[in-house]
Protein backbone atom coordinates (compact mmCIF):
# COMPACT_ATOMS: atom_id res chain seq x y z
CA UNK A 1 0.00 0.00 0.00
CA UNK A 2 2.74 2.58 0.55
CA UNK A 3 5.34 3.60 -1.55
CA UNK A 4 9.03 2.73 -1.04
CA UNK A 5 9.94 6.17 0.25
CA UNK A 6 6.89 5.91 3.09
CA UNK A 7 8.01 2.36 3.44
CA UNK A 8 11.39 3.42 4.37
CA UNK A 9 9.96 6.30 6.55
CA UNK A 10 8.07 3.70 8.35
CA UNK A 11 10.93 0.95 8.69
CA UNK A 12 13.33 3.96 10.31
CA UNK A 13 10.86 4.56 13.75
CA UNK A 14 12.01 3.64 17.30
CA UNK A 15 13.14 0.09 17.68
CA UNK A 16 10.71 -1.36 20.32
CA UNK A 17 10.47 -4.94 21.67
CA UNK A 18 8.25 -7.15 19.40
CA UNK A 19 8.03 -4.76 16.70
CA UNK A 20 9.50 -6.53 13.03
CA UNK A 21 10.39 -2.54 11.37
CA UNK A 22 11.53 -4.93 8.42
CA UNK A 23 7.86 -6.28 8.35
CA UNK A 24 6.06 -3.00 9.69
CA UNK A 25 4.78 -1.34 6.33
CA UNK A 26 2.87 -4.85 5.67
CA UNK A 27 1.59 -4.92 9.03
CA UNK A 28 -0.04 -1.52 8.81
CA UNK A 29 -1.02 -2.03 5.07
CA UNK A 30 -2.80 -5.43 6.39
CA UNK A 31 -4.43 -3.11 9.32
CA UNK A 32 -6.27 -1.03 6.82
CA UNK A 33 -7.10 -4.46 4.67
CA UNK A 34 -8.72 -5.99 7.86
CA UNK A 35 -10.72 -2.79 8.86
CA UNK A 36 -12.26 -2.11 5.00
CA UNK A 37 -13.08 -6.44 5.17
CA UNK A 38 -14.55 -5.56 8.68
CA UNK A 39 -16.90 -3.10 7.10
CA UNK A 40 -17.93 -5.49 4.45
CA UNK A 41 -18.81 -7.72 6.99
CA UNK A 42 -21.05 -5.61 8.79
CA UNK A 43 -22.58 -4.84 5.71
CA UNK A 44 -23.38 -8.50 5.78
CA UNK A 45 -24.62 -8.50 9.48
CA UNK A 46 -21.54 -10.63 10.81
CA UNK A 47 -19.65 -8.96 14.10
CA UNK A 48 -16.75 -7.70 13.13
CA UNK A 49 -15.95 -6.47 16.44
CA UNK A 50 -14.42 -9.99 17.21
CA UNK A 51 -12.39 -9.75 14.15
CA UNK A 52 -10.45 -7.09 14.31
CA UNK A 53 -9.92 -6.58 18.11
CA UNK A 54 -6.35 -7.75 17.99
CA UNK A 55 -5.93 -5.14 15.31
CA UNK A 56 -7.32 -2.58 17.70
CA UNK A 57 -5.10 -3.51 20.29
CA UNK A 58 -1.89 -3.81 18.51
CA UNK A 59 -2.57 0.06 16.57
CA UNK A 60 -3.48 1.52 20.07
CA UNK A 61 -0.04 0.23 21.35
CA UNK A 62 1.98 1.44 19.11
CA UNK A 63 -0.06 5.05 18.75
CA UNK A 64 0.45 5.25 22.02
CA UNK A 65 3.88 4.31 21.90
CA UNK A 66 5.42 6.32 19.22
CA UNK A 67 3.35 8.93 20.20
CA UNK A 68 4.88 8.74 23.80
CA UNK A 69 8.66 8.79 22.13
CA UNK A 70 8.13 11.80 20.52
CA UNK A 71 7.02 13.91 23.38
CA UNK A 72 9.31 12.68 25.57
CA UNK A 73 12.31 12.92 23.00
CA UNK A 74 11.52 16.17 20.67
CA UNK A 75 15.09 16.07 19.14
CA UNK A 76 15.28 12.23 18.61
CA UNK A 77 16.90 11.14 15.00
CA UNK A 78 13.99 9.59 14.19
CA UNK A 79 10.91 11.78 15.25
CA UNK A 80 9.27 11.96 12.22
CA UNK A 81 9.21 8.04 11.09
CA UNK A 82 7.84 7.54 15.15
CA UNK A 83 5.28 10.77 14.81
CA UNK A 84 4.48 9.23 11.67
CA UNK A 85 4.00 5.72 12.37
CA UNK A 86 1.70 7.40 15.47
CA UNK A 87 -0.58 9.08 13.45
CA UNK A 88 -1.29 5.89 11.13
CA UNK A 89 -1.59 3.53 14.05
CA UNK A 90 -4.41 6.54 15.36
CA UNK A 91 -5.71 6.10 12.03
CA UNK A 92 -6.38 3.18 12.32
CA UNK A 93 -7.95 3.15 15.74
CA UNK A 94 -10.10 5.66 14.53
CA UNK A 95 -11.37 3.88 11.28
CA UNK A 96 -11.90 0.88 13.91
CA UNK A 97 -14.00 2.34 16.17
CA UNK A 98 -15.89 4.18 14.09
CA UNK A 99 -16.85 1.53 12.35
CA UNK A 100 -18.06 -0.45 15.52
CA UNK A 101 -19.98 2.52 16.13
CA UNK A 102 -17.21 3.48 19.36
CA UNK A 103 -15.45 6.61 18.37
CA UNK A 104 -15.87 10.01 19.55
CA UNK A 105 -17.53 12.81 17.02
CA UNK A 106 -15.46 15.53 17.31
CA UNK A 107 -12.02 15.93 18.15
CA UNK A 108 -11.44 17.61 21.72
CA UNK A 109 -9.18 20.25 23.24
CA UNK A 110 -9.46 21.01 26.94
CA UNK A 111 -6.81 22.64 29.41
CA UNK A 112 -5.96 19.03 30.19
CA UNK A 113 -5.14 17.68 27.47
CA UNK A 114 -6.08 16.68 23.37
CA UNK A 115 -7.65 14.29 21.54
CA UNK A 116 -5.40 11.59 19.60
CA UNK A 117 -6.70 12.49 16.18
CA UNK A 118 -4.97 16.37 17.00
CA UNK A 119 -2.10 14.93 18.64
CA UNK A 120 -1.44 12.23 15.64
CA UNK A 121 -1.53 15.56 13.11
CA UNK A 122 0.80 17.75 15.58
CA UNK A 123 3.75 14.73 16.03
CA UNK A 124 3.50 13.99 13.18
CA UNK A 125 4.79 17.77 11.36
CA UNK A 126 7.92 18.64 10.66
CA UNK A 127 9.87 20.94 13.53
CA UNK A 128 8.73 24.12 13.53
CA UNK A 129 5.96 23.73 10.79
CA UNK A 130 3.15 25.10 13.24
CA UNK A 131 3.48 28.62 14.83
CA UNK A 132 1.09 30.25 17.26
CA UNK A 133 -1.47 32.81 15.68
Amino acid sequence: MYDESTSSLIRSAPELPGLDLDNLPDQLSNAFAEIVSARIALRDAATPAEEISETIAFARRLAATNEALVATSPERENRRAAGFVAATAHRLVHQAEALLGDSPTTAAVTTDAISSDISACLTSAPMGQFRAI
